[in-house]
């Protein structure tokens, strides 16, 4: 059986020196991507997140499934910010498989 990695990011808008409000936007921006507007509106542009590069399911803002050999990206990005994360070995079932890839 293929196992993927069920992971919970948590980072919280203390202010606490890592984990300003602005280092909580920018982790979850470089997570999930954003749209950017210049010009009022008139140019858009919409930069890439890493779960849009690597194959994954997304359950809510802060629970992924991801293949286990990506966790290594996610693990980085997520210590960069000073954030804290759980991961669980879970089992996809086939949807589940189809979107991770797998």
């Amino acid at each position: 059986m293929k196992t993927s990695m069920l992971v919970k990011i948590h980072a919280s808008y203390t202010n606490s020196r890592k984990r300003r409000k602005s280092r909580v936007n920018s982790l979850f921006r470089k997570l999930y991507g954003y749209d950017t507007y210049s010009n009022y509106s008139q140019y858009n542009r919409h930069k890439k997140g890493l779960l849009e590069e690597i194959p994954s399911v997304i359950y809510e803002r802060g629970i992924i499934m991801i293949r286990e050999e990506d966790m290594e990206k996610v693990e980085e990005l997520v210590r960069e910010y000073g954030a804290e994360y759980r991961s669980w070995k879970v089992i996809p079932n086939e949807q589940e498989m189809k979107q991770l890839k797998l």
